[in-house]
């Protein structure tokens, strides 16, 4: 995967990172659609969503749908992959599928670029999550 340092210096939280690891995973999308799907009121989902214009991570107007920007791209496919490996891991300690997704839910945005690479050669490279998602 591309490495791109520029995006290294834009910090995201938690919401932010999961907005993009939907409009990943489902494309184009409306901001009541993603509003609802993240519990987030309306007004806050159009200041995320313009905060994330405003990084480069996505192509927003008011009012309309939002979709990934290429470094938006590239970014989600990075949380993605942290999330499905924390997956993988949890599901080799013993948790079942659908609570290791819960449990890397709420900490994949913490895991480090080096962590996730240490992780993937710990974890033999797997190419799918438990779910048999593909791990990008």
């Amino acid at each position: 995967m591309r490495q791109i340092s520029s995006l290294r210096r834009k910090e995201l939280n938690w919401s932010e990172k999961e907005c993009l690891r939907l409009l990943y995973e489902r494309g184009v999308m409306r901001p009541g659609e993603l509003a609802t799907e993240l519990k987030l009121s309306h007004s806050t989902i159009t200041e995320l969503l313009q905060r994330l214009a405003e990084k480069g991570f996505i192509v927003y107007e008011k009012y309309k749908e939002a979709r990934l920007s290429k470094d938006g791209t590239l970014m989600a496919m990075k949380i993605v992959r942290k999330h499905r490996l924390l997956e993988v891991l949890f599901v080799k300690m013993g948790l079942n599928a659908c609570e290791a997704c819960l449990e890397a839910r709420k900490v994949d945005y913490l895991i480090s670029d080096d962590l996730a690479y240490k992780m993937c050669y710990y974890l033999g490279n797997p190419e799918k999550c438990p779910c048999g998602k593909r791990i990008p």
